[in-house]
């Protein structure tokens, strides 16, 4: 995928999480699909992977918040972004974060904020379907990579996704979610088109 391309895919995970992350109001300690964690500490963990691994190693500096509420914080870390994809076009493109280059950290990032998209939906009791073929993209670059995954201790073990599933549903299994996790266990289900 060329970097454009990956950016594209970036703003669009982006926006969906965004899109969940403004339904969570009152909500954020409510539990989640991932193990030990609540919704809010889902943003929070999105944020700081953006911080960690793509903001800071490209000197990009957040806004100052003006908030401290998890949406705010989430709504600054997202305004930094053009920001980011600025100077990954500039001459600083091959520095490095850790052991990859600034430019192989997207994809990854990308799927972060893909997957916990379904999770804190999951959360917050909010249906919402994943970009197809953000899906799809992401499902090829798990699978070219699946022993640095399954060793990874980040993901749960995979679960099984009936013959035909969606790719979102494919996506979520291969990475240890339930893809038949219900949505509505609360009276406050809403729908995110």
């Amino acid at each position: 995928m060329q970097i454009k391309a990956e950016e594209d895919a970036h703003r669009t995970a982006c926006a969906r999480f965004g899109a969940v992350v403004a339904l969570g109001k009152g909500a954020w300690d409510r539990p989640s699909p991932c193990k030990e964690w609540t919704a809010g500490q889902i943003v929070e963990h999105v944020i700081e992977l953006h911080e960690s691994r793509f903001l800071k190693p490209l000197h990009v500096t957040r806004a100052v918040r003006t908030g401290n509420g998890v949406v705010e914080r989430w709504r600054v870390t997202e305004s930094a972004l053009e920001p980011a994809f600025a100077k990954l076009a500039g001459p600083q493109k091959t520095a490095f974060v850790g052991d990859q280059k600034k430019r192989a950290a997207l994809p990854l990032l990308t799927l972060e904020v893909l997957v916990h998209t379904w999770d804190l939906a999951r959360a917050l009791d909010v249906v919402v379907s994943l970009d197809t073929q953000l899906c799809e993209d992401a499902l090829w670059y798990v699978t070219s990579r699946i022993n640095a995954f399954r060793t990874s201790g980040r993901f749960g073990s995979e679960n099984v996704a009936e013959d035909g599933a969606s790719p979102e549903s494919r996506l979520v299994a291969l990475l240890g979610r339930d893809p038949h996790m219900a949505i509505g266990r609360r009276s406050m289900s809403r729908s995110l088109s």
